[in-house]
């Protein structure tokens, strides 16, 4: 395996790591806003803990492989650099 492919394979790994952390979001505050007690809106706010752990290091991660496959193949055309504004905002 090259370096590229295992960049790759990172990216896509980290995009797929964004999305179930999104998803997991998105059950928490629904469980949240249905919870009565308190005990179990502590359950969801767990669940919203490993959020916080997931999301960014998914996104660390596909910043980190796509800049790597932008530096040593693909080059510095325009959609990437599109891509990276909407990154920042």
């Amino acid at each position: 395996m090259t370096g590229y492919t295992i960049a790759l394979f990172l990216h896509i790994v980290g995009a797929l790591g964004m999305f179930v952390a999104l998803a997991l979001e998105s059950v928490a505050w629904a469980g949240l806003r249905r919870s009565a007690a308190v005990q179990e809106a502590r359950g969801w706010l767990g669940l919203l803990g490993l959020v916080r752990r997931v999301g960014p290091a998914s996104l660390g991660l596909i910043l980190v492989a796509g800049l790597y496959m932008t530096a040593t193949v693909v080059g510095w055309t325009a959609w990437i650099l599109v891509a990276l504004a909407a990154f920042v905002v």
